[in-house]
């Protein structure tokens, strides 16, 4: 996917625009031995299934959205696993992560991809999106 920023570097999405470009969430599909699609709220209570998204924090113009986020039983919202650098949140079990870019382009900001990591059945299998941001002139 490629967000092209306009010359000024607005984003693409920016709501001052005409007609925004509207982001969807990314989400997966895995596929048993005969080809069939497995339902993601199945591998989602599978015990033998972990799911695990990694999306950046720093120096990216992605940007983390709170609908992402878990709550406790109070409706309190919980912060995401961090790694230890803190430059990344980490999101567990989840079918599909939302998220949007940043309204103005920054040429520095390179880490811009978004990781997934199943281990479904212990068959380890990870994607990684092909974001491309670019400025015109």
């Amino acid at each position: 996917m490629t967000y092209q920023y306009n010359e000024e570097g607005i984003s693409p999405t920016n709501k001052s625009l005409e007609n925004p470009q509207q982001i969807q969430s990314l989400n997966f599909i895995i596929y048993d031995n005969l080809g069939n699609a497995i339902d993601s709220d199945i591998l989602i209570k599978d015990r033998n299934c972990t799911i695990r998204w990694e999306f950046p924090i720093k120096n990216t113009l992605l940007e983390d959205s709170l609908s992402n986020r878990d709550t406790d039983s109070d409706g309190k919202i919980i912060e995401p696993d961090k790694d230890p650098e803190g430059n990344y949140n980490y999101y567990y079990n989840k079918a599909n992560i939302v998220y949007q870019i940043s309204d103005k382009y920054y040429i520095d900001r390179q880490r811009n991809q978004i990781k997934l990591f199943i281990n479904y059945k212990n068959i380890k299998l990870n994607a990684t999106t092909n974001f491309t941001f670019v400025k015109t002139g």
